[in-house]
């Protein structure tokens, strides 16, 4: 066999003379082709043997990692979750654009339900936390499973679910950690509110958010002057103008409730006033002393609140007052102010009185006061809210202690 015949693949015929003779000892396409096809498998085999990535001819898979879509805004908390602190992991939480959603929604995305107990109220809602204030956010209103519409704007209503406004708009109660669960409980209204934007957004920008504001029906840009008070935290109640007993003229502004009418034209006006504006917790009496000592014309004032899953808050301004009988008989949740902070303006006599409203929380275990939002009054209040919790008192909402109150008025 020569030489020639032994470099030859099997199966491949030597070049004819001719052809070689053109190109030395040239080769044909078709066996250059062969040879490419060997060099290509040969190549394919060394790579799987040494492997990419020491893999060793392993089969592998490559996957495409990308980077999950930012987080959005963290969703306000249904009253019963706690807040979530700035360096908490977002891995198992689940972030949610509360602007968008009612607190039904929230509940069903976010997975935290808000349970109450028959006829409860947010008393039992304590977060506590170890050192710095936290940032918590109250539920968007209005709620859609809260209100329905009416000729006077949307009216708060129980929703198919038993979701109350009461539960639902209410601030959870947020104490320092170091205070024990059994402190004594201090609750401070302020009314007056949506009266002046000027002195409503210093109070809603001084004021710790646990302070709660009364709202007069008759300001301007109502809804966005709540809309801000609830964005710092603050929980919201709707004042009511009653007739007093000095009433000159046609008192305070228009749709005063009054003793002289009849049950039709009492809702109609207390409807015209829960129109206003949305995300209340409850009513309260603004004037009032004549109205609020009538049982006739108050019972059915009382009985439309308690349907609409409210509460009733009396100033405690008149002493002839039957909120609290009235309230308790028909189960309506109700709370009470012990001392008016600004019954006498003067710094030192404003001063002496929050000092007995911490007394009496101390002496009772709970109290509530109300002022009215005057400038000086409210800066007063804030240097004072400041330093309860460092000497033992928490500061809360009235919401969590509107149960309380109620026990302890029946109880009396």
């Amino acid at each position: 066999m020569a030489q020639d015949d032994l470099n030859t693949p099997l199966g491949v015929s030597r070049a004819p003379d001719a052809a070689a003779a053109g190109t030395g000892r040239g080769l044909s396409v078709r066996t250059v082709a062969v040879f490419g096809v060997l060099a290509a498998c040969g190549g394919t085999a060394a790579w799987l043997a040494l492997g990419d990535e020491g893999t060793g001819g392993r089969a592998r898979a490559v996957a495409r990692i990308t980077a999950d879509k930012p987080p959005e805004k963290v969703a306000a908390i249904p009253a019963a979750a706690a807040p979530k602190a700035d360096n908490t992991p977002t891995g198992s939480v689940k972030v949610i654009d509360a602007a968008r959603m009612d607190g039904g929604a929230i509940e069903n995305r976010s997975g935290v339900k808000v349970v109450r107990r028959e006829g409860g109220t947010p008393g039992a809602l304590i977060i506590s936390i170890p050192d710095a204030a936290p940032s918590v956010g109250l539920t968007p209103a209005p709620d859609s499973r809260l209100v329905r519409k009416s000729r006077f704007g949307l009216l708060p209503v129980i929703g198919r679910d038993g979701s109350k406004a009461l539960e639902v708009y209410a601030r959870p109660m947020v104490t320092q950690g170091k205070l024990p669960r059994s402190a004594p409980r201090l609750a401070i209204v302020v009314g007056g509110m949506g009266l002046s934007e000027t002195v409503t957004a210093q109070a809603v920008a001084n004021l710790p958010a646990s302070v709660s504001l009364a709202f007069a029906p008759y300001g301007k840009n109502l809804q966005v002057q709540v809309t801000r008070a609830r964005d710092s935290g603050h929980e919201i109640l709707l004042q009511v103008p009653m007739e007093p007993f000095d009433l000159a003229g046609p008192g305070p502004g228009p749709q005063l409730l009054k003793v002289q009418y009849d049950r039709k034209q009492m809702k109609e006006r207390l409807h015209w006033h829960m129109g206003r504006f949305t995300g209340y917790i409850g009513i309260a009496n603004f004037l009032g002393a004549k109205f609020t000592a009538d049982a006739q014309a108050l019972a059915p004032v009382i009985e439309e609140i308690r349907s609409r899953g409210l509460m009733y808050f009396d100033g405690g301004s008149s002493p002839r007052s039957l909120a609290a009988r009235l309230s308790s008989a028909s189960a309506t949740p109700f709370a009470q102010a012990d001392i008016i902070i600004d019954e006498r303006r003067d710094a030192k006599s404003v001063d002496a009185a929050m000092q007995r409203l911490e007394a009496r929380a101390v002496q009772k275990g709970l109290a509530i006061g109300f002022a009215n939002a005057l400038p000086e009054v409210v800066a007063r209040i804030a240097r004072f809210a400041q330093g309860l919790e460092r000497r033992g008192v928490a500061l809360v909402p009235l919401s969590a202690l509107t149960e309380a109150r109620g026990a302890q008025a029946r109880k009396d």
